[in-house]
Order: structure tokens, then sequence, then C-alpha cells
């Protein structure tokens, strides 16, 4: 494919670096789309087989990470998926990210969501879609965490789930 279709950051971190490249590629007209989810499940998910109980960010990685994405969210070639809509609502959502890139939205494209991957390499980063990582923040295994996270980085991270509309979940 092309690299104007083609380009992603799949983990945070990339963020740090990409934004300025991205900042570039939304100035010539690049469509972007940037997928949100809630910084609380964010800092409370862990990596499941290859490392067990470690956690993908923390609080101050996902903080920098969004305070250098915001301003590129209200670039109108730039569209949010909210990962909360994506898994509850995968065709509606994946029928707005087709509207959005200009492309006619086709009903494979949602087949496979819901199914187990293949095992294989890379099998223990896929499962199948589904809202149970939805709201896990709130579990009593993760109130250590979250207190913590918020203890260290609560006024940004207070501010942030305000802006992105997360503060009454």
């Amino acid at each position: 494919g092309s690299p104007e279709r083609d380009f992603k950051t799949p983990a945070i971190k990339d963020l740090l670096w990409s934004t300025s490249k991205l900042a570039t590629y939304v100035k010539r007209g690049w469509k972007i789309l940037y997928c949100l989810r809630d910084p609380r499940d964010v800092i409370t998910s862990r990596h499941a087989d290859n490392r067990p109980g470690e956690y993908f960010c923390d609080a101050d990685l996902w903080i920098q990470a969004t305070q250098r994405a915001l301003p590129l969210l209200t670039e109108p070639n730039v569209h949010t998926v909210r990962y909360e809509r994506m898994v509850a609502e995968p065709q509606a959502q994946m029928e707005r990210v087709a509207t959005f890139l200009d492309l006619a939205f086709d009903d494979s494209w949602i087949d496979r969501f819901h199914e187990a991957p293949a095992k294989g390499d890379l099998s223990f980063a896929f499962r199948p879609i589904t809202t149970r990582s939805v709201g896990t923040w709130r579990k009593p295994e993760h109130q250590a965490r979250i207190a913590s996270e918020f203890a260290r980085d609560g006024l940004m991270l207070d501010r942030l789930l305000t802006i992105l509309g997360y503060d009454e979940a």
C-alpha cells in the first residue's frame, strides 16, 4: 500500500517521536486516524503472555503522548476513533472511518472482528474484539495502580480526562 494509508504507530511511546511527523503529514493533507482510549484503562493495561504483570505504560508516558497529540485532534483531516465505541459498535465506527477516508465500506472489514486469531508468533497480541476491557480500571486489582499513578500525575490526568470527555466515566 501507499505510505499515505499505511503509516501507523502501534505503541503509545511511538507518539513521543512521531507527533511532529504526524503534524507534517496532516499539513500535507494526509488523513490520520487517532485511536483514543480511557487513560485509566491504558495505565492499567498489562502485557499478557509475553511479559506477565508488566504494564504497557504509566500515566506520565500517556500524558506526554496525549499532550503532543492534542493540537492535531482538531484538524479536519484527523479523525479520532474512541476505543470504547469501536469495540461496542464496530460496524458503525468502521462506517465512520470509511466515510472519513472516502472509502466504500465493506462488510468484510467486520467479518473477523470477533474471531480469535490463529496461533503463531504474535497470537499473544491479538484477541477477539470485545467490550470486556472497557472500564477494567475499576476492578479491585487495579486500584493500587490507579492510586499511585493519580498520586504522581493526578492534576494533569484529571485535566486531560475532562478535555477528552472521560471525566464522567
